[in-house]
């Protein structure tokens, strides 16, 4: 009680300092220390309170991180979703799939392949793009890539509008040195993976429009309205294009293999060797669920399934590769399917490059499954460079925990105590989460905890050999590191004898 009529009369508008001193310095020294003590259980009291609101809007603020996250990945899906229905919308009102807006001039589709030839000699890194048939250049450009959120320069690139994709080339500064090659290849999006949004001008930033590629979001700057009115145009138009020939496409499919089941030829087959091609598309294809798997994988990132997506994507290439003779249908599903593996290897990588802070609530686990995927997904070396990397940043993260107070020997204690138990779990956990290429990566462990100690022993000799400590003090930092010395190496031993073991 008497708490909060302190409080009160201390946050009241006719609060008069000069009085309430003079009112404790009245009744003497027990009015002083009583004061004094009314005053210190305040502060402990309104303390505690701060603490427990700051707590309780830290898990507030955690939920309402989460759930903005997981709105996010569902607004992805949403645009995607409306744009496919208002896709599916304008190819029925349309009187016939072939009408002459969809209908493309057979020179004109021969002269956009010439140019396409030609500048793919300027970028460099791109001979895969013209390995698909039937693939040609439909309007290409200069742009300049934009921060999405803080609207700031990134650099200049040169986009290229494909009838099937979306390539992106980066400008090279020393073009001119290297003869007609003027840009270096960056990333090839499909048209069904992405949507475009106009964004108003605000500021500096002008004619500009966003591309979402889930879960990625680019702004690019046209050089003026005209060349942005162009883009937004062309890449609807060629969207409902594709979208029209592919839906013919699997009717004319669907019709075929009906066609084929229908007639009694479609009952005995023939072994005709030419027709080799076409049957191993049909079998694919006629597979339960696989047409789907490019969607499919889509969903599984979205959801951070990546066990799942794995595991779809190995009995996708398990599949293709059965095939003998791969059509241009094939190649290019092969493309989507080596798209989205990108972009779950992009994913898993980033895994590996999260804050420590997040490192440090999700532990070892999400780790250790990132890198599992990624051994699965053959990607061994860039597995294990950033498991590595990971456990750097943890290293660096706790010893930048610590405080530096106290006698110098209880600071290297705790030093030696954070340092080399997260040397002994990483070993421990390189081990398990590299079980078949434990060999293949063991000389990367052993330069990572050359560096690692290199950087423990500056922070060592800074703390105790330029803290003026006495010799004793000393003497005693560095019993405590040979000791902490030798836990690691007779752990480390333990685990090589332990392979060779195995190997032998």
């Amino acid at each position: 009680m008497e708490g909060s009529s302190l409080l009160e009369a201390l946050t009241s508008e006719n609060f008069d300092l000069e009085k309430y001193v003079n009112t404790l310095t009245v009744e003497g020294d027990d009015g002083l220390l009583e004061g004094r003590q009314k005053l210190q259980a305040l502060g402990d009291e309104t303390r505690r309170a701060l603490k427990k609101n700051v707590y309780e809007n830290y898990l507030k603020f955690i939920e309402a991180a989460k759930e903005i996250y997981i709105l996010e990945g569902e607004m992805y899906q949403l645009n995607h979703m409306l744009t496919e229905q208002k896709n599916v919308m304008e190819n029925i009102m349309e009187n016939s799939i072939a009408s002459d807006k969809i209908e493309v001039d057979p020179t004109d589709e021969q002269d956009s392949r010439k140019n396409l030839a030609f500048l793919m000699e300027k970028v460099e890194g791109c001979s895969h793009v013209m390995e698909v048939s039937g693939r040609y250049l439909v309007h290409d450009g200069d742009v300049v890539e934009i921060e999405p959120e803080s609207f700031s320069l990134l650099q200049k690139c040169h986009m290229f509008l494909l009838n099937d994709s979306l390539m992106l080339a980066t400008w090279q500064p020393n073009a001119n040195k290297r003869g007609p090659i003027k840009y270096k290849f960056q990333a090839l999006y499909e048209l069904d993976s992405l949507a475009v949004v106009n964004v108003r001008d605000a500021g500096h930033v002008k004619n500009a429009f966003k591309v979402l590629m889930f879960p990625d979001t680019r702004m690019y700057q046209a050089e003026n309205p005209k060349a942005k009115r162009q883009w937004l145009e062309y890449l609807e138009e060629v969207k409902k294009k594709k979208a029209a020939k592919d839906k013919a496409r699997r009717e004319a499919l669907a019709a075929a293999e009906r066609k084929e089941l229908a007639s009694p030829e479609g009952k005995n087959p023939s072994y005709n060797p030419f027709d080799s091609e076409a049957t191993a598309e049909g079998e694919l294809f006629s597979m339960e669920g696989l047409k789907e798997v490019p969607e499919d994988l889509d969903v599984l990132i979205a959801q951070r399934d990546f066990e799942g997506a794995v595991d779809q994507i190995e009995e996708v290439n398990a599949r293709l590769s059965e095939v003998m003779v791969k059509s241009p249908v094939l190649r290019e599903y092969s493309s989507r399917v080596d798209h989205r593996v990108k972009q779950l290897t992009d994913i898993l990588m980033q895994e590996l490059l999260a804050p420590p802070e997040r490192t440090m609530r999700s532990g070892t686990n999400s780790a250790r499954t990132a890198v599992t995927q990624l051994i699965r997904l053959g990607k061994s070396a860039q597995a294990c460079r950033l498991f590595l990397k990971n456990r750097d940043i943890v290293i660096r993260y706790n010893m930048r925990q610590l405080k530096i107070e106290g006698a110098t020997s209880l600071y290297i204690r705790r030093l030696c105590e954070v340092f080399f138990d997260t040397l002994k779990e990483t070993c421990k956990e390189f081990y398990k989460a590299f079980p078949q290429q434990f060999y293949g990566c063991f000389s990367g462990v052993i330069v990572w905890a050359r560096e690692e100690l290199e950087s423990f022993v500056e922070v060592y000799k800074r703390q105790v050999f330029g803290s003026k400590s006495g010799i004793s003090a000393i003497a005693d930092c560095v019993y405590i590191a040979r000791t902490s010395c030798t836990k690691v190496s007779v752990l480390v031993h333990r685990v090589y004898v332990f392979k060779c073991v195995q190997i032998n």
